[in-house]
């Protein structure tokens, strides 16, 4: 899955295996921005838990591999969260 941060909206997408790297593939879902209330990334050792709260009360549980640990947290640092 690839996450996509917009001016308005958080895109989740399926992942592409392209040729030489991974890229976009059809649309999951979107989120508007001033709908996300809580973003929590835990610890692991080969992945990290990733909690996407919604105002109405539900929740987006993922999961990161600790190689992308980093831009999850760039993530969350954009969203002010």
């Amino acid at each position: 899955m690839v996450l996509a941060l917009g001016e308005t909206n958080l895109g989740m997408f399926k992942q592409k295996t392209g040729l030489l790297k991974p890229s976009c593939g059809d649309l999951l879902e979107t989120i508007p921005l001033d709908q996300i209330t809580k973003f929590e990334l835990g610890g692991g050792a080969l992945t990290a838990p990733l909690v996407v709260g919604l105002a109405d009360g539900s929740e987006f549980e993922l999961e990161v591999p600790r190689a992308h640990k980093g831009k999850v947290e760039k993530l969350r640092a954009a969203l002010n969260l």
